[in-house]
């Protein structure tokens, strides 16, 4: 919306230029006519000035404000919408409409504050501009009285005084909409002026997506500057074909370790490499190329299923498709929707359940072609059958594509060729699964409740 404020300032601008050249042929028309009676016409234009130079600086405060009040109405009804299962389970649908309208009231304060100094600004005007005709009809009044000065010429004169006042007037006036129409372009040439957290460096390398080593380098990372660590010191490598799994609990930085594969983030020391090449040396593009993601929250688009599996791949054939369809495990509600794989998806994927949602960004994701697929917790939403397809899947892949997996779920990575146990921001521990077992650590501890593995040392 705040983009009209662009569209606002181009239109003052032509306004401006229109109420200029009026004013200017007027003003050479009343000068040849009367001298003095142009000078005393011309006399609010001080007052006039300084009205501007007063009322300016308020209505940009004031706009500011009311802006900054509708943007938050505006995120309070998206936030509301969004969370309106959340809202109605607990029971709290009157404290939302209690925050929402204490929203609203402080919209309409905001406009009516800005109105009112809208409306004194304009009286303000009408004030001296009046006090200037009311000037010249008592000069021209004496003047005529005094013989200086005949009756038609100053009735001319006071017709001339329309075409001198009315652009003053629009010209005066023109500042409060330009005030509302400089915040707003202000409002959208700050998101438009950010800097990209993530951007190509210049003469960034191009690289065509292929089955490539990748590599983390001594990598730690923080999300605010000075803050602590998500992740230190992180090295490894994943050789091409390979599958591989980070493990631990929550909060130790794997979800974070994974969005820098795909560059969301760069590392805040250490480098991560792909063949060698440290990826902020190569095309943003390009990078990302290498990667499909699957995430705990996989946006559904209000399309038809098959589009939200060739969302990555829109050229894909109908046979791909259901190819990969069939090697997420989502086949057999597919088929059993109205229309398969033609079915249209309501907003949100409301009219399909999370393990459903979940399958087929997997399918999103094995469609892409990439040759790196990163999974987050893929099967957190799935029952143990279906779950065990999706493992049988990614273990079919990993001799055509690198697989990525963060879990929770020993049970989706006990065949992984690597695993790595993180804890505080580091891999505290690597190796297949037998010999970590073997080891009693870590991910022993982990394995033992998950998997209720006999813990021999203990008599457990």
């Amino acid at each position: 919306y705040d983009t009209h404020g662009v569209q606002g300032i181009l239109k003052t601008i032509t306004g401006w230029f229109t109420n200029v050249v009026a004013l200017g042929m007027t003003l050479v028309v009343m000068l040849d006519m009367n001298a003095w009676l142009t000078l005393v016409a011309f006399g609010v234009v001080p007052a006039l000035f300084l009205t501007i130079k007063y009322f300016g600086r308020r209505l940009e405060r004031y706009n500011v404000a009311q802006r900054e009040a509708d943007a938050s109405v505006t995120t309070q009804i998206q936030r509301s919408l969004q969370a309106v299962g959340l809202v109605q389970a607990f029971r709290r649908e009157e404290d939302e409409s209690k925050r929402f309208g204490t929203s609203v009231r402080s919209y309409v304060d905001a406009s009516l504050s800005l109105h009112r100094q809208e409306v004194l600004y304009w009286l303000v005007l009408g004030v001296i501009l009046g006090t200037g005709a009311a000037a010249l009809f008592g000069f021209g009044g004496w003047f005529v009285a005094d013989g200086r000065l005949q009756p038609g010429t100053l009735y001319l004169f006071v017709t001339y005084l329309g075409g001198l006042y009315d652009p003053l007037n629009q010209l005066s006036g023109s500042a409060a909409g330009l005030q509302s129409a400089s915040v707003q372009a202000r409002r959208v040439f700050e998101v438009l002026d950010r800097d990209p957290t993530v951007a190509d460096r210049p003469h960034a390398k191009h690289v065509v997506p292929a089955a490539r080593p990748l590599a983390f380098e001594n990598v730690s990372f923080e999300y605010k500057t000075g803050g602590e660590r998500v992740l230190d010191e992180v090295s490894f490598t994943i050789n091409p074909g390979s599958m591989v799994a980070f493990v631990g609990p929550s909060g130790v930085g794997k979800t974070t370790l994974l969005n820098l594969l795909p560059r969301f983030y760069d590392p805040t020391a250490g480098r991560v490499l792909l063949d060698g090449d440290d990826v902020r040396d190569l095309r943003v593009r390009d990078v990302r190329g290498h990667v499909a993601l699957v995430l705990q929250e996989n946006p559904i688009l209000p399309a038809s299923v098959a589009e939200n599996v060739a969302y990555g791949r829109p050229d894909a054939t109908d046979a791909e498709i259901r190819h990969a369809v069939e090697l997420a495990g989502a086949v057999e509600f597919v088929d059993k929707l109205d229309d398969g794989l033609a079915t249209q998806i309501s907003e949100g994927g409301s009219n399909l359940s999370g393990g459903q949602r979940q399958r087929i960004a997997i399918a999103r994701a094995l469609l892409a072609g990439s040759p790196i697929v990163v999974l987050d917790e893929p099967t957190s939403a799935l029952d143990p059958e279906h779950e065990r397809r999706i493992t049988d899947t990614l273990l079919g892949l990993r001799s055509e594509r690198t697989i990525v997996v963060v879990s929770h779920r020993l049970s989706t990575v006990l065949d992984a060729d690597e695993l790595f146990v993180m804890d505080g921001g580091r891999i505290v521990e690597r190796g297949r699964h037998d010999d970590l077992i073997a080891k009693r650590g870590r991910y022993f501890q982990m394995a033992r409740h998950q998997l209720r593995l006999e813990d021999e040392a203990s008599g457990d």
